[in-house]
């Protein structure tokens, strides 16, 4: 992983969630103007040891999903994730997290932390809310597919 894809994967998810009027609702630190530099030297560090993933959909090679993971031994947390907003009816978010499930759970992972927020589409995946972070042990994570779903284009 690259000091520039991390910054570019956070530079791309701020510009999302401005494009969609929801900047203001991200944590404070994730709009510092230097977070993109300090989650990719911090990113790039970890993942010279296997312990931060980036996660990449492309489309005619174009990035349209972006998701960046923590990992400890058994376990990923999904820290932050990114689409391009044009790209919505196709749930690449969604495509990008089965996905990145299988791969995971292939690499011995039995944890997957999808992080804070309540969104459909981790309640979808079995988990359950606890006040906690909504877990799912990644074995018994489904393959999903958002109502809205379409195909990508071919």
């Amino acid at each position: 992983m690259s000091i520039c894809a991390t910054m570019a994967t956070a530079r791309s998810r701020l510009a999302a969630w401005e494009q969609r009027g929801r900047l203001s609702e991200l944590p404070v630190m994730d709009r510092h103007p230097h977070f993109p530099e300090l989650l990719a030297d911090a990113g790039s560090r970890l993942a010279t040891e296997g312990r931060c993933l980036l996660a990449c959909l492309r489309l005619d090679e174009e990035p349209i999903a972006q998701a960046l993971y923590f990992r400890s031994p058994g376990a990923d947390l999904l820290y932050m994730s990114t689409y391009q907003p044009t790209m919505a009816q196709y749930s690449p978010s969604h495509v990008l997290l089965s996905e990145a499930v299988l791969v995971a759970v292939a690499e011995g992972v039995r944890t997957l932390e999808l992080g804070r927020g309540d969104e459909e589409y981790k309640f979808a995946r079995g988990v359950e809310p606890d006040g906690s972070p909504c877990r799912g042990p990644g074995a018994r994570l489904p393959r999903h597919r958002s109502p809205g779903h379409r195909d990508l284009p071919r």
